[in-house]
């Protein structure tokens, strides 16, 4: 590849879907979200290095995987604090992820750093409520005054579904999923997911659906933080409301050790705000509306449901509204 490194946006493959067979319970969401051919798509990884599903995007009229273009500039990409605390990889996933009405997601853990095993990666992640049916909802923790064997008990005789904590959800909340913390996404919801690049999950159970797939029992136990207490408290302190009022709005929505997620609120056709990349790439996320983005070196259009990466090297950008429309700012940190 050439050595010289245009300043433009990372525009990386749209149809980045995972397989039916890998996500049974996706919904139709994603496909009327990206206006293409109604499908039923359960995860569309946005911007990804993982090997699993990994993002492409045209490069000198070839088709390039990211992961090989951020091995070639870390420094331009990622910036130079970034590339060095990661060794020069893109450390987050970024996803839309559509349930089914009726088909929650497996109920699960995640490890931290910490306690990961050799070959696993701790894993914290994020949830953006972009729309969700009346009475959807997700699951965060086990109802409260469970012990350890009591939750055992009912998980190991097919009852998980009654020991897991329910939480309604609405469009605009952002909820905060941290290590060890038990969790699901319920059926008839559409959100943005923001993780760290990890595929390391244990599950409790699966809602004793067929086919059925492999579970984790024991070590989800081991890995759940008992000294919680899973009830309205604690979820208030994983949820934050982004606002839309009538005027432009730029606010935090989540800033955590391994990224931050800010939302950007622009209400009317023309309306502008600039962004700093802070010499670090960002992900744009675009949720809502369709928006303009100008650097010196590049303008180009980004519609709801899709997604682009803007390197570190571009210092700042503009982001001006076609209509009504909500960016998210995804910004991976160098603490990791």
């Amino acid at each position: 590849m050439s050595s010289v490194f245009p300043h433009r946006f990372f525009r990386l493959e749209s149809q980045n879907f995972t397989s039916p067979d890998r996500t049974p319970w996706g919904g139709e969401e994603i496909s009327h979200l990206k206006k293409i051919p109604r499908q039923k798509i359960g995860e569309s990884w946005e911007i990804s290095t993982h090997p699993s599903l990994p993002s492409f995007m045209m490069w000198n009229d070839q088709k390039v995987l990211l992961s090989k273009l951020i091995a070639e500039f870390p420094e331009k990409i990622l910036g130079k604090k970034l590339a060095a605390a990661t060794k020069g990889k893109f450390p987050l996933l970024v996803k839309f992820l559509n349930a089914a009405p009726n088909h929650p997601l497996s109920f699960q853990v995640h490890p931290s750093d910490i306690t990961a095993r050799p070959g696993e990666r701790g894993k914290e992640e994020a949830w953006y409520i972009m729309d969700a049916k009346p009475g959807a909802g997700i699951y965060l923790g086990f109802k409260e005054g469970l012990s350890r064997q009591e939750v055992a008990a009912a998980l190991k005789n097919g009852k998980g579904g009654q020991a897991v904590h329910f939480v309604e959800v609405h469009p605009g909340e952002t909820y905060r999923i941290k290590p060890h913390t038990p969790h699901a996404i319920g059926g008839g919801i559409l959100l943005a997911e923001i993780q760290q690049s990890s595929a390391t999950t244990f599950r409790y159970f699966d809602w004793n659906r067929e086919p059925k797939r492999e579970l984790h029992l024991e070590r989800a136990l081991e890995e759940t933080n008992w000294n919680e207490s899973y009830g309205k408290d604690f979820v208030s302190r994983l949820r934050r409301q982004a606002h839309f009022p009538p005027q432009p709005y730029f606010e935090m929505l989540l800033d955590a050790d391994p990224f931050s997620i800010e939302s950007l609120w622009l209400p009317q056709e023309g309306m502008s705000f600039e962004v700093s990349t802070e010499k670090t790439c960002v992900a744009v996320v675009a949720l809502q509306g369709q928006v303009l983005l100008e650097n010196n070196e590049e303008t180009l259009t980004l519609d709801a449901g899709y997604s682009l990466l803007a390197p570190a090297c571009i210092d700042s950008f503009q982001v001006t509204a076609f209509t009504a429309a909500q960016i998210l700012l995804v910004r991976p940190k160098t603490c990791l």
